[in-house]
């Protein structure tokens, strides 16, 4: 299976807002191995402007930190799954990601617990072991 996904960063760290996120790191995925890694740079760019990029780069599921529920929209109508409320090292972030492990509380943001975090999220979504 192949997919794109993309994260936001600042700092080797999951970006805290997607919304003013200036960095994002996509990523290809094959059979559960990562095969590309690329950095762009979003600094310059409106929300808008964030969700389109995702869409023309393929990106199949966006996993970041908090994102208001406006941009979220905008980037679930472009057809990407939205991960929301993660926080942690990046390499971290995107090993539990390809293992599917994003479900557990060590990822989530302080304050944003597993059924806040879901919200949203009926599309794609793969919980462990289901």
């Amino acid at each position: 299976m192949y997919m794109k996904m993309a994260i936001t960063v600042w700092n080797q760290r999951i970006a805290p807002v997607f919304d003013s996120a200036r960095t994002v790191i996509i990523m290809e995925i094959r059979d559960g191995c990562e095969t590309g890694r690329r950095s762009l740079d979003m600094d310059q760019m409106d929300p808008a402007g964030k969700a389109w990029l995702l869409r023309n780069e393929g990106v199949n599921e966006l996993v970041c930190g908090a994102i208001s529920r406006e941009v979220e929209a905008m980037v679930q109508d472009q057809g990407i799954h939205v991960i929301p409320f993660i926080a942690g090292d990046m390499e971290s972030v995107i090993q539990a990601w390809i293992g599917r492990q994003l479900d557990h509380d060590t990822y989530s943001m302080p304050g944003c617990g597993y059924r806040r975090r879901r919200r949203g999220q009926g599309r794609g979504w793969r919980t462990q072991g289901g």
